[in-house]
């Protein structure tokens, strides 16, 4: 849809190109929203303590992440959204950039035929 510009559920011509998705975050702040997690260390409980990539948590920063095979940065959103019926397409804006770890995120290969 960002590249046909035309809605693929209803056909209209009119498509929202928005360059970045924006979500509530702690304390009603506005921040980009990012699609990749990274286990960032413990929690008190002993269960794993998630947060963004790229984010620092809890003394855990971009570096700290990308030592134990993070990303260094967040994976920013970007989106096409339909003016007729609302239809919307979210993107990932670098997907090369998001960790594959074999639990939370796993990478599906088509087999060929």
């Amino acid at each position: 849809m960002r590249t046909t510009h035309t809605c693929p559920r209803c056909q209209h011509d009119r498509v929202l190109l928005i360059d970045e998705v924006s979500e509530r975050g702690d304390m009603n702040a506005l921040r980009p929203l990012s699609i990749a997690t990274a286990v960032v260390g413990k929690t008190f409980m002993g269960d794993e303590k998630l947060g963004l990539v790229g984010e620092t948590l809890g003394g855990v920063g971009p570096d700290e992440l990308r030592s134990s095979g993070g990303a260094a940065s967040p994976v920013w959103m970007s989106a096409a959204v339909c003016r007729k019926c609302g239809y919307t397409e979210l993107y990932v804006k670098d997907p090369a950039s998001i960790p594959v770890d074999g639990v939370r995120v796993r990478e599906a290969v088509a087999k060929k035929k």
